[in-house]
């Protein structure tokens, strides 16, 4: 397929299937359909309202743009076990911009032992269950820059932070 028109901009999308009979089936989505399903995610979401600097819709929305009318298609396949594949895929890849297991327990951790307040670290606790991954990302970074040390708050030590400690006093 050679598109007539050619145009740096996306236009619309499209996503075709070759069932096993031969037959097609096609599914075309226009370019403002594909961005009312982006603003319905919560990446954008967030970047639109300033928490995180990018999102994948705006790194990479011609992707996001196929994989859209592509789940749309998806809807309508015949049930195989190949559909099977497609569906796991298709959650492996929802699930990337959601937060990990992994990065909700490292957070857990992180917010015990931060300097922020009590009240801070509970507001903390109760974002992570609408979280994406992208969020989650920012919030470590947040937390890693402010940690008590562990010297100061008696929890086990190495050298490099008895290191650091001593780095603090000859400032």
């Amino acid at each position: 397929h050679v598109p007539k028109r050619k145009s740096k901009n996306i236009v619309l999308v499209y996503a075709v299937e070759v069932l096993h009979d031969g037959k097609k089936m096609v599914e075309v989505m226009v370019k403002d359909e594909v961005d009312d399903i982006m603003k319905m995610s919560e990446s954008w979401k967030a970047y639109d309202k300033g928490k995180t600097p990018s999102c994948i819709w705006v790194d990479h929305y011609s992707e996001m743009a196929r994989k859209t009318v592509l789940k749309r298609l998806v809807k309508y396949l015949p049930k195989t076990d190949k559909w099977d594949h497609l569906a796991t895929a298709i959650s492996i890849s929802d699930g990337d911009f959601k937060i990990s297991e992994a990065q909700e327990d490292y957070i857990h951790s992180l917010i015990r032992t931060s300097t922020f307040d009590d009240d801070r670290k509970r507001d903390m606790e109760r974002s992570l269950i609408s979280m994406t991954s992208e969020e989650a990302g920012v919030l470590i970074t947040k937390l890693q820059m402010n940690q008590i040390d562990n010297i100061s708050a008696g929890m086990n030590y190495n050298m490099g932070d008895i290191h650091n400690k001593l780095d603090e006093h000859t400032k």
